[in-house]
């Protein structure tokens, strides 16, 4: 059966990244089997689902540490891919995929493709997320990290992806990511935005950002409407 055969497919796969670690005597492995699998997902979207049932998601996410360039950005495509599925998120969320973006947005400021794609999945992974994910996307420094990843990159594409995923984290109910977020320099960052005519396509949500991390005082289990400050701020 077709179905049965894929699966095979991707089992191959990620059995040849373990096998096949990337050096310079198995370059040819690891990108064959990168290759393979993201031609496999991307064909079809649902096979992302039996990508992490047949353990490919873990193998591929301790894959993208020493891949080169062109390798990272089709294992962030499929991780993409997945971030989309709200099902699978918690999975990704365990299997440690804040890190993996973390170091995406680290070590690669200035690669477009690689930061668009960390950011996307991001927005996606930090969107209603439970307690014990907080706690590790703060072990993960995301906070941080966005807000310097913010500071310096002027890519408009990838700063309003970046501020979406801003918007998310000051959106979250949590005095510790909230404190993270100011002394990261959040508030400096967000008015910043707000002030910069080059940076209109990201001024609603950093406004929505803004108007969060303002909103959550010691102690305070619910936000204010913000929608209404916005009205009222407007009239």
């Amino acid at each position: 059966p077709l179905n049965d055969l894929v699966r095979d497919l991707l089992a191959a796969g990620a059995e040849l990244l373990v096998d096949h670690p990337n050096s310079h005597e198995d370059a040819g492995y690891h990108v064959y089997a990168v290759d393979l699998i993201h031609e496999l997902v991307k064909s079809e979207h649902a096979l992302v689902r039996d990508l992490l049932d047949v353990g490919g998601v873990p193998i591929l996410l301790d894959a993208f540490y020493d891949a080169p360039d062109d390798d990272r950005v089709k294992i962030l495509m499929v991780i993409e891919i997945a971030a989309e599925k709200p099902s699978l998120r918690d999975r990704l969320i365990n299997l440690d995929a804040y890190k993996v973006c973390a170091t995406a947005l680290r070590r690669h400021s200035k690669v477009t493709e690689i930061t668009s794609r960390a950011c996307h999945i991001l927005r996606d992974l930090t969107r209603d997320p439970r307690s014990r994910h907080v706690l590790l996307l703060r072990e993960a420094k995301i906070p941080r990290i966005i807000v310097d990843f913010l500071f310096e990159d002027a890519n408009y594409v990838v700063r309003s992806n970046a501020m979406s995923v801003l918007r998310n984290l000051c959106d979250i109910v949590s005095q510790a990511l909230n404190n993270d977020l100011q002394a990261a320099g959040a508030l400096a960052l967000l008015k910043r935005t707000l002030r910069d005519k080059n940076c209109v396509d990201s001024h609603s949500l950093a406004l929505e950002a803004l108007d969060n991390l303002m909103a959550l005082p010691h102690g305070s289990k619910k936000r204010p409407n913000t929608r209404a400050r916005k009205r009222e701020r407007e009239a």
